[in-house]
């Protein structure tokens, strides 16, 4: 199967609004996708935004967290140990810091990052990719 990298922007945008960034994450079926260990915290922290924002009860966002982390495998940092050095020296030279972990993930899994963040794209060695280039991918890997 393909790995994809998912970052926060795009757990984020799928538990806002029920568009298409959420239907392509509970539709892919051939994708493996894959986010840091702190994943978990980092959403906790957006919860009552999210609520405000989309105008939804924290219960349902909470629910809906869930469901989206149930979509992804969760890869504990000491995973990542190998590729975290070279990591954090690219997204230092990037101006992205705090992207250290995605970069680590996407490098030791030679994986593409889903991302809406744009700092990303300033990283060199790493592969971003769109909503629509995740679900081509999803589709060739049938």
């Amino acid at each position: 199967m393909t790995r994809v990298v998912v970052d926060a922007s795009v757990l984020v945008a799928a538990a806002l609004a029920d568009g298409s960034t959420r239907r392509t994450l509970f539709s892919l079926q051939n994708l493996d996708l894959y986010v840091p260990s702190f994943i978990d915290i980092e959403l906790q922290k957006q919860v009552r935004r999210i609520a405000t924002r989309s105008g939804t009860s924290r219960e349902i966002v909470q629910a809906l967290v869930h469901g989206l982390l149930a979509r992804v495998t969760i890869v504990p940092r000491e995973g990542c140990a190998s590729t975290l050095d070279l990591a954090r020296q690219l997204v230092k030279r990037a101006g992205a810091e705090g992207d250290e972990d995605y970069v680590a993930l996407a490098l030791r899994l030679g994986a593409p990052i889903w991302t809406y963040d744009l700092d990303f794209q300033r990283v060199v060695g790493v592969r971003t990719v769109s909503r629509q280039a995740v679900e081509r991918l999803d589709a060739q890997s049938r």
